[in-house]
C-alpha cells in the first residue's frame, strides 16, 4: 500500500438548518462541485487584508487543476479588490489558509476564494476564533492518481435543541452522488451539549481519485454551531 498523507477534513458550520446542507462555511447551502476548469479569484471583506495591512498579507491555496492533478499558490492580498488565481482552471479548492499577517496575526475580514465568473465562493477563510486563519469546510476532492481511505467522521452540535442527523456524501467526477454513511443523535439534554456522532469506518471506507467528499448536515429545529472532523489517508494508485 505504500506510504499515506494523513489529512484532517475539519468543518464547521456555524448556523445549522433544517434543510440538509453542508459542513462548511456558508451557513444553511449546499457545496455546489465544480465538473470543469474555472478561473479563480481571492478578495476580502476587509481593506486591512493587504500586502502592507495589520491583517493577512498572504494566504495559500491548495487545490486541483482541471485535470485533477495538485497545485499550491502563494496570493498577495489587495484588500477589497479581487486578485487571481495564476491557475485559471480549476476544478476544485481543497483548503486556505493566512501564511503572513501584519499586527493583527490574522485576517481582518472574510476571505474569499471565489469563482471570477459568478463570483461564488468556493471557500473562506472566516473572521472567527475557531477559523484561526484557515478555511474550515468538510469539503475535500481526491487528486488524479490517489485514492483515500476514510477512517471516521466526528460530528459536534451546540447551542440548540432537536436532533442531528449527518451524511457522509461521495460524488464522482460525472456527477454522481452516493451517500457513504448516515449518523443521528437525539437530545438526551438541554441544548446540543451531548450532541456527537461517531461514524467509523473500520479499516476505511475506499474513495477513489477524482472523487469529492463532502459532509451534510439536517437538524429538526434551531440553528446550532456543528464541527466536524474525518480523518482520510490517502495513498497512490
Amino acid at each position: 500500500m505504500g506510504s499515506a498523507a494523513h489529512i484532517n477534513l475539519v468543518g464547521y458550520q456555524p448556523s445549522g438548518s433544517t434543510t440538509a446542507s453542508t459542513v462548511w462555511f456558508n451557513g444553511s447551502t449546499s457545496y455546489v462541485q465544480m465538473t470543469s476548469g474555472t478561473a479563480c479569484e481571492v478578495v476580502s471583506s476587509s481593506a486591512n487584508d493587504t500586502a502592507a495591512g495589520t491583517g493577512a498579507r498572504t494566504i495559500i491555496v491548495q487545490g486541483l487543476n482541471s485535470s485533477y492533478v495538485p497545485f499550491q499558490e502563494t496570493i498577495t492580498l489587495n484588500g477589497v479588490t479581487p486578485v487571481p488565481l495564476v491557475n485559471t482552471s480549476i476544478v476544485a479548492v481543497n483548503r486556505a489558509w493566512v501564511a503572513t499577517a501584519g499586527s493583527g496575526l490574522v485576517n481582518a475580514g472574510n476571505v474569499d476564494v471565489r469563482t471570477v465568473s459568478g463570483s461564488t465562493v468556493k471557500t473562506r477563510i472566516q473572521v472567527l476564533a475557531e477559523a484561526q486563519g484557515i478555511t474550515q469546510d468538510f469539503v475535500y476532492t481526491t487528486p488524479a492518481s490517489r485514492y483515500g481511505l476514510l477512517k471516521r467522521v466526528r460530528v459536534y452540535a451546540r447551542t440548540s435543541t432537536g436532533d442531528l442527523w449527518v451524511y457522509l456524501k461521495t460524488t464522482n467526477s460525472s456527477g454522481v452522488t452516493r451517500v457513504e454513511a448516515v449518523g443521528q443523535h437525539s437530545l438526551d439534554v438541554t441544548g446540543f451539549n451531548s450532541g456527537n456522532i461517531t461514524i467509523d469506518f473500520g479499516t476505511g471506507l475506499y474513495i477513489a481519485e477524482k472523487t469529492l467528499v463532502t459532509l451534510v448536515s439536517d437538524v429538526s429545529a434551531g440553528t446550532p454551531l456543528i464541527s466536524a472532523i474525518g480523518e482520510l489517508e490517502l495513498y497512490a494508485s
